[in-house]
């Protein structure tokens, strides 16, 4: 199980993982080409166990979906800080859907006209709590996100929680509570 360690103040994050768990050579060297791609500080440990990086302004869930498309192979522990080390999450094969392979997709579909014009209520269960969630948005809205729009102009009227879940599953704001999240 890697421990995934978010960022915080003056502290990097780190992705450690144990010999029995260690993602291949190629997987890392593509994980540090990917992260160094999208201005992230991020090295290697020397010793092979992990990797610490650093980002300007990306918040935790941006790290978290980041990290698990990086290294899809390895199940995660999310930790609050190096300091206490207290477990805040923890993802057994990882439920993050790869790009353009969104969520919603995998959701229930319910469509009902509302004042002549169609919308389409997508629920599911959250992918880290289990708890059914539900998401309504008009035809039009799905319409440009299957153009390939994005979620954040397509639907910036719903909070991000709600987007979020569209997007990978997740639905709680409980995960991030700090303030480089959501």
């Amino acid at each position: 199980m890697a421990r995934l360690i978010f960022p915080k103040g003056n502290n990097l994050g780190n992705l450690f993982w144990t010999e029995n768990e260690k993602p291949s050579q190629v997987t890392i060297n593509k994980a540090m080409a990917f992260f160094r791609s999208k201005n992230y500080f991020a090295s290697a440990f020397p010793e092979g166990d992990g990797i610490c990086f650093e980002h300007d302004y990306k918040k935790n869930i941006d790290f978290f979906r980041e990290f698990m498309d990086a290294f899809p192979d390895l199940d995660f522990q999310i930790y609050d800080t190096p300091e206490n080390r207290k477990l805040m999450l923890q993802i057994n094969k990882p439920p993050i859907p790869k790009p353009g392979n969104f969520y919603y997709k995998t959701c229930n579909k319910k469509i009902k006209q509302v004042n002549g014009k169609e919308e389409i209520t997508f629920s599911g269960p959250d992918v880290v709590t289990g708890n059914l969630y539900s998401v309504t948005i008009s035809k039009e809205q799905l319409d440009l996100i299957e153009k390939g729009l994005p979620f954040e102009i397509v639907l910036n009227h719903l909070p991000a929680n709600k987007r979020e879940f569209l997007i990978s599953g997740i639905s709680t704001n409980d995960l991030f509570k700090d303030k480089n999240d959501f």
